[in-house]
């Protein structure tokens, strides 16, 4: 074991062993130890109000070639530490089907509202667009599924304009990566400047890396280490395979944070813009059971999770309605989609 063990340290050493400078794959922006910037409140009397949005889904029923799966959508508002008089929300069940129109195979989602006006329209996407598929394989259904509430997260920024927010932060990376996502982005970034507004996206994991191939996380902290900074930021730059019109930035919020996160902001904020978002997160980055990472977005968080109480709710209610034979193929069909629940639990 000990010989095992050491062969797989081994393996790993090149993750410690950082270049002095570098690039992240894709990106634009020099890395370096003289980049890294510190990120101090530079005006705590004038504090931008935020808005975070968020996202949650739970599956009711899954099988092959088909799905049900229940959706929250949450925004709030915060100046700092302060909850702000502001909410919306909005629930949906999306219902995604693989159907065979004109021997095209298509995955078609069509939404049923629960509460609330709900912002996104039916999507149907080609089984064989790229951004679906796995491999040779055709189009994954689980991604088809997670369109509906990404839709959902982006349209709901219009709904945060009435918040009268600075700032509306994204859950995630501004990113376009499924079909027809790139006209709904920009269309909703103009909106938003147009507004007042400026949008950004904090994610809590990052896959970026170095053009060596080491995780850009690890690489950055260990420079901030060397310059004795417990708060800071650092521009990654722009790119189109990892953000569409965002500079990508990786900062750390609070000197007690465990970790720095990657910080999407819209092209068009400039450098003004981001020391304000900087300041707002960090004035909204003191729970102390996760320093360094904005309330606003653990609210967020909080009210968009969807319960397994609540599908079991809607399940229920949709056996209840099937004869007994249906009710037996429908168990059959949702076992194939997921078959390793009997073997999870075996042992356990």
């Amino acid at each position: 074991m000990d010989e095992l063990i050491d062969q797989i340290v081994d393996s790993f050493r090149q993750y410690f062993e950082f270049p002095a400078e570098t690039f992240a794959h894709g990106f634009d922006e020099r890395l370096r130890e003289e980049n890294i910037s510190k990120a101090d409140i530079r005006c705590p009397d004038d504090i931008a109000a935020i808005s975070a949005i968020d996202g949650g889904s739970n599956t009711v029923i899954r099988m092959p070639t088909a799905a049900v799966v229940f959706n929250r959508v949450y925004c709030n508002k915060y100046v700092g530490m302060s909850r702000q008089d502001f909410s919306d929300y909005c629930e949906f069940v999306s219902i995604t089907k693989l159907v065979n129109e004109g021997g095209r195979m298509l995955f078609k989602t069509e939404m049923v509202p629960r509460e609330g006006i709900c912002p996104t329209s039916p999507i149907t996407v080609d089984a064989e667009d790229l951004a679906l598929k796995a491999g040779s394989q055709g189009g994954d259904l689980n991604r088809a599924l997670a369109m509906a509430r990404h839709f959902a997260e982006l349209r709901f920024i219009r709904r945060a304009f009435a918040s009268k927010a600075e700032f509306v932060i994204m859950d995630g990376a501004l990113y376009a990566a499924y079909p027809k996502e790139m006209e709904e982005v920009s269309a909703i970034y103009d909106e938003a400047k147009a507004a007042g507004t400026t949008v950004a996206g904090l994610s809590k994991s990052t896959t970026i890396f170095t053009e060596e191939g080491l995780p850009v996380a690890g690489y950055l902290d260990r420079l901030a280490d060397r310059r004795g900074l417990r708060k800071w930021v650092a521009r990654i730059g722009r790119s189109r395979e990892w953000a569409y019109r965002a500079t990508v930035y990786y900062a750390k919020l609070h000197e007690g944070a465990e970790a720095a996160f990657r910080l999407d902001l819209f092209e068009d904020a400039g450098e003004e813009g981001l020391r304000r978002l900087l300041d707002a997160l960090q004035a909204n980055s003191k729970y102390a059971y996760f320093p360094g990472y904005p309330l606003a977005l653990i609210d967020a968080h909080q009210n968009a999770k969807v319960s397994e109480y609540e599908v079991k709710s809607i399940k229920d209610q949709i056996l209840d309605r099937l004869d007994q034979s249906d009710a037996r193929t429908f168990d059959i069909m949702e076992k194939a989609a997921s078959p390793h629940g009997i073997l999870d639990k075996m042992g356990a």
